[in-house]
């Protein structure tokens, strides 16, 4: 073992054993030095616990679970998005912010309950642990098939402008493309 690699590295087995006691206190026992000495590494550790649990294909973004990362035996829960956000996120205000992506209520994301926004909330109801949503996509200023301007109002619009319908067309265009005709204008 080199300088540079973390304290963890002497027993990795320790970290992945969420059953046997004793591996468990080593490996508490570690983190807890390694945030003494080795405060950079320990954040870094705090920080990728946060997407550990993440899939390949990033379709569902999740904390780590069957392990001990950062001090803290992960269990994909809420609870463990709140203290690994704690230490990942310092200074980020939890009143203020969602505990799982981070985002800040109000004006990006709506809260929900458990310190959690809304979008949250829904991906643990769906996947069954704390996942965290994705932020909704800006509606583009012009449809994407036609290129009219657009509003996402119903009510009276000005001269050539089209309501958004969805996923960045207009109204019309996105009926379109429901009903089969592709991206045509």
């Amino acid at each position: 073992m080199t300088a540079s690699e973390p304290l963890c590295t002497r027993h990795p087995d320790d970290f992945h054993s969420p059953q046997d006691a004793a591996a468990i206190r080593r490996a508490l026992d570690t983190c807890r030095t390694c945030k003494l000495v080795d405060t950079e590494t320990f954040d870094a550790c705090a920080k990728a616990a946060l997407t550990a649990g993440t899939t390949h294909d990033g379709a569902v973004k999740a904390c780590a679970s069957g392990v001990v990362q950062a001090g803290i035996v992960c269990r994909a829960d809420v609870n463990t998005w709140r203290r690994l956000s704690k230490l990942a996120r310092p200074h980020t205000d939890p009143d203020q912010h969602c505990v799982v992506c981070a985002r800040r209520f109000g004006v990006a994301a709506t809260k929900g309950h458990s310190g959690m926004c809304t979008g949250c909330v829904q991906g643990l109801r769906v996947n069954g642990i704390p996942t965290a949503s994705q932020a909704r996509p800006e509606r583009p200023a012009e449809c994407k098939a036609c290129g009219s301007p657009m509003s996402p109002y119903a009510g009276p619009r000005p001269e050539g402008v089209a309501r958004h319908g969805g996923y960045g067309y207009c109204k019309r265009c996105h009926r379109r493309r429901v009903r089969g005709g592709g991206d045509a204008a």
